[in-house]
């Protein structure tokens, strides 16, 4: 499918991603992930209103913070079904018509991916997507984990950790390597072919289409978050970005991680 519609946002679990893609449903330019809201919003695309009440609606009280996956986030399985897997996979899997209208609008949309491989998979499916990559995760995802009595799912090689383990000496700086969404494709001119290729064997080559996300510079200072939202909106070619909104979202938001 060549649709450049779909945004595939890329985070371990715990990490914040449904967060960030809640904030950018607030933006007309994006579908919220609740199939039930399709129909309404191709329809009424700048009911802001409407969308601030999906987003608060995805956030428990403080005494259900352990259901909060189960009975209120909203997931791509309930929203594509068992294409989710499919697409997890590389493999086209089977759509409805409520989301094949979706698709064929310009709204865009969001898919989950966990890992790379899943992202790498993705993109076999949705060639054109665009890739948000989420970075500096590792205080806010502890918190969230411990807050929703949660045990932290292994992430691959996409931890210092790993990184360190299987590098080779002429490879990029972690830090480095995290700022450009662990894609040696991006670091054209800056290391030889050579170790691109090296890197590449445990970091495959996503999309062209790349956007990275810094948890870390500002999830917990409002001013520095809404600014780094309002880049984001940007980046992505949104034009319609409202700090007041945000600022409900987020406030509510962090107060369960406090």
């Amino acid at each position: 499918m060549k649709t450049s519609n779909g945004i595939v946002i890329h985070f371990p679990a715990y990490a914040g991603g449904k967060f960030i893609g809640n904030c950018l449903s607030l933006s007309k330019h994006c579908m919220v992930l609740n199939k039930s809201s399709i129909s309404y919003l191709l329809s009424a695309p700048d009911d802001y209103d409407y969308r601030l009440q999906q987003a608060l609606s995805t956030l428990p009280d403080q005494t259900d913070m352990k259901r909060w996956v189960t009975n209120y986030e909203f997931g791509d399985r309930e929203m594509y079904g068992s294409a989710t897997t499919s697409w997890h996979n590389g493999e086209e899997g089977y759509i409805d018509k409520e989301i094949i209208e979706l698709v064929e609008s310009k709204s865009k949309f969001f898919m989950t991916a966990h890992c790379l491989q899943h992202v790498v998979n993705i993109l076999k499916i949705w060639r054109n997507a665009t890739v948000l990559t989420m970075i500096n995760y590792r205080e806010f995802r502890c918190i969230a984990a411990r807050k929703k009595g949660a045990v932290l799912p292994d992430i691959g090689n996409e931890c210092i950790e790993k990184y360190c383990i299987i590098k080779g000496g002429h490879w990029p700086t972690w830090e480095r390597f995290q700022q450009v969404g662990y894609d040696a494709n991006k670091l054209i001119g800056d290391i030889p072919d050579k170790i691109r290729d090296e890197i590449e064997e445990f970091y495959p080559v996503m999309s062209n289409k790349r956007v990275v996300f810094d948890m870390d510079d500002c999830i917990f200072e409002e001013d520095t978050f809404l600014a780094s939202i309002e880049q984001l909106y940007q980046d992505l070619g949104f034009d319609d970005y409202n700090e007041k909104l945000i600022s409900v979202y987020w406030n509510r938001y962090i107060a369960l991680h406090r």
